[in-house]
């Protein structure tokens, strides 16, 4: 296998890993929307039980059983709904995570593997060099010295070092070749890098909008709170003056006899 091919196959491990990481958080999320409709049948109850409880209180005038049952469906609704914003967060942002994880991480290896293709090309180079300067050597020497019983030596060791020249320029060609691959997919790398980088200034964005909602909910959630807390205060008390009515009038019921 080449090393290219090597390259080409680390590549693909990455790609079929961030897709089987992305049929995770998909399965993750459906878990959530089956725990959201639970969640919801369980306030739904708790609603019907409230109902039922109240039914028989009497409210002040302008202060009725439907104006209190809005409230209640109120508190219902923006629960959900922060359930939800809770939940959105928490997904974005474990995606955002992992994505910012995963393109490091590919980035990291294929600078690792340019910096070890350049460093051999560099080696390669001098190797080359040596080469040259020790060929240019033994043809100046056999230059000077220009023997007939020297010709025969002189020749072969030229035709050695050829041939080794021949293989480190073969050598330097396929590094020189692979190296340009590798930097045209670390511009891919680094224009997908800057892609996401404006993905997830927009989630920031959503993320930042989505914590303010929620904080307007929790607050609009606590006025609910406190306004059900006063109807039902009044409710009771307004039952306790029921009945001293009551008992009054029976009392003067039994003195008229």
């Amino acid at each position: 296998m080449s090393l290219k091919s090597g390259e080409e196959s680390k590549i693909k491990e990455i790609d079929e890993k961030f897709k089987n990481d992305t049929e995770e958080i998909n399965h993750l999320l459906e878990s959530e929307r089956k725990e959201k409709i639970e969640v919801k049948k369980l306030l739904t109850q708790f609603s019907n039980g409230l109902k039922d409880f109240d039914k028989y209180i009497l409210y002040e005038t302008g202060k009725t059983k439907e104006s209190y049952e809005t409230y209640l469906n109120n508190i219902i609704d923006t629960s959900e709904e922060i359930e939800i914003i809770d939940s959105t967060i928490e997904k974005l942002s474990k995606f955002k995570e992992e994505n910012e994880r995963k393109r490091n991480i590919s980035i990291s290896n294929i600078k690792n593997s340019l910096n070890k293709k350049e460093k051999e090309t560099s080696e390669a180079s001098t190797t080359l060099d040596i080469l040259n300067k020790e060929y240019n050597r033994v043809d100046a020497e056999i230059r000077k010295e220009n023997k007939d019983y020297n010709k025969s030596k002189s020749q072969s060791l030229i035709n050695l070092y050829t041939k080794n020249l021949k293989d480190i320029q073969g050598s330097l060609w396929e590094l020189e070749t692979e190296l340009a691959s590798l930097i045209s997919y670390q511009n891919k790398l680094q224009e997908e890098k800057t892609a996401l980088d404006k993905e997830n200034q927009e989630i920031d964005k959503q993320l930042e909008k989505l914590n303010e909602k929620a904080e307007a909910i929790s607050e609009l959630e606590e006025e609910y709170e406190e306004e059900i807390l006063s109807l039902e205060k009044k409710a009771y008390a307004s039952e306790k003056l029921l009945v001293s009515y009551k008992d009054k009038i029976e009392e003067a019921l039994k003195n008229l006899k």
